[in-house]
C-alpha cells in the first residue's frame, strides 16, 4: 500500500496492540501485516491523558511527551518529533 502523509499527519503502528513506530510524513510504501493496525494522528487532535507519559488518542494509548507541566486530564497534539507525540493541556471550550 501506498500512501502519501502530509507533514501534519503521522499514523501510529501498532502490532499485537502495541505502540511501534510513527509513519510519515512523505511517501510511505508499507505491506499489510496480520496483528497490524494503523491510527491516524494529527496536528489539534484531542485526547484524554491517562499517566504522566501516556495519552489515549481514538480508543488507542500511546506513548507521549508533555510540553507543559498542567495536569489537565484533556490533552490535544500540538506536534510530532520522530517517534515521538508532542502534547499539552487542551483548553476548555465549554461555557457555564
Amino acid at each position: 500500500m501506498i500512501k502519501i502523509i502530509p507533514d501534519n499527519v503521522r499514523y501510529a503502528i501498532l502490532r499485537g496492540g502495541r505502540f511501534q513506530r510513527l509513519l510519515g510524513p512523505g511517501i510511505v510504501i508499507q505491506l499489510p501485516r496480520p496483528g497490524q493496525r494503523n491510527v491516524r494522528l494529527s496536528i489539534g487532535d484531542a485526547g484524554t491523558r491517562v499517566s504522566d507519559d501516556i495519552a489515549s488518542f481514538h480508543g488507542v494509548s500511546l506513548p507521549v511527551v508533555r510540553k507543559d507541566a498542567s495536569d489537565a486530564g484533556k490533552v490535544v497534539i500540538e506536534g510530532f518529533e520522530g517517534d515521538t507525540i508532542l502534547v499539552s493541556a487542551a483548553e476548555d471550550t465549554q461555557d457555564t
